[in-house]
């Protein structure tokens, strides 16, 4: 295993909050390691499977007059 860092680590590096963190591990999104029944690990490089995603929510589709808007 590589580097380790903790749920808070984690989410700084990521720019989201803990609680995204752990909603991402039991996604199973990312991979973690449970330290004690409270703390989990996440290997450094899991984060590279999260860190490049779009932010927010998907753009509807606008349509006017017939005719699809960007």
């Amino acid at each position: 295993m590589g580097m380790e860092i903790t749920v808070h680590q984690a989410a700084d590096k990521l720019g989201v909050t803990p609680a995204r963190v752990r909603h991402l591990i039991t996604a199973g999104r990312i991979k973690a390691r449970y330290l004690t029944s409270r703390m989990m690990l996440i290997d450094v490089k899991e984060l590279a499977k999260v860190k490049h995603r779009p932010t927010g929510r998907p753009r509807k589709n606008k349509v006017k007059h017939g005719k699809r808007i960007k």
